[in-house]
């Protein structure tokens, strides 16, 4: 595993961790579907994966150039 993923796995964990907590303070003010937990999990995983995907291959274009200078 390289670098970047551990700093991506770093990141995603405590930030998962506080939209959970915040999809729960919200269940106080107005009621959640049943599968709320599961769509936010999915919902925020796809979307952190495709911007950390989308991070990784901007810093190997950026390596590449850098190497051939």
């Amino acid at each position: 595993m390289s670098n970047y993923w551990v700093k991506v796995l770093v990141a995603y964990i405590p930030t998962l961790i506080l939209v959970f907590v915040y999809i729960w303070l919200t269940g106080f003010r107005e009621a959640l579907a049943s599968s709320a937990y599961r769509d936010i999990l999915i919902n925020y995983t796809v979307g952190y994966l495709a911007v950390s995907i989308i991070g990784w291959i901007k810093n190997r274009i950026k390596n590449r150039s850098l190497d051939r200078i």
